[in-house]
């Protein structure tokens, strides 16, 4: 997380785009407070989301396929609740991808992933996750499943 959002932060400082709700004034979903001091372009929620999508779908590839719809979601829901343009949402995706790429080759990196899947197929033992809500996950399914256009 710390090494997309650093990349993501670099090109906010560079471009300094004005969040869309500063631009043309309307409702957003979230207090403008917490997000008018920021720029819009990448979008870092999007790039924190794609992040964690992606390196869970690396490490749960049988789970890829949704993983990767609520990172996408996530992403998107920036644009709905008007605190981004579409274009910072892409960016964002972008940005992740782009430096998890690149730290493919990182020794580190590799020791964290590595140490990542560990813990992850060690909850994914039966009985070892905490109960979920299946109703909030039914839910949830569904909302990321309704087309954004």
């Amino acid at each position: 997380m710390f090494d997309t959002g650093r990349q993501t932060g670099i090109a906010k400082t560079f471009y300094k785009r004005q969040r869309p709700f500063l631009i043309d004034r309307g409702p957003i979903c979230q207090p403008a407070s917490e997000v008018a001091d920021s720029y819009d372009y990448p979008s870092g929620h999007t790039t924190a989301g794609w992040t964690m999508a992606t390196l869970l779908a690396e490490i749960a590839p049988d789970r890829a396929t949704a993983l990767l719809a609520r990172g996408r979601a996530y992403g998107e829901s920036r644009i709905v609740c008007g605190v981004h343009n579409a274009s910072a949402v892409e960016a964002g995706r972008l940005s992740a991808s782009s430096t998890l790429t690149a730290m493919q080759g990182d020794p580190a990196f590799t020791t964290d992933l590595a140490a990542a899947r560990q813990e992850i197929a060690a909850l994914r033992q039966p009985g070892a996750a905490a109960k979920h809500d299946t109703v909030q996950c039914t839910r949830e399914a569904a909302l990321v499943a309704q087309p954004l256009y």
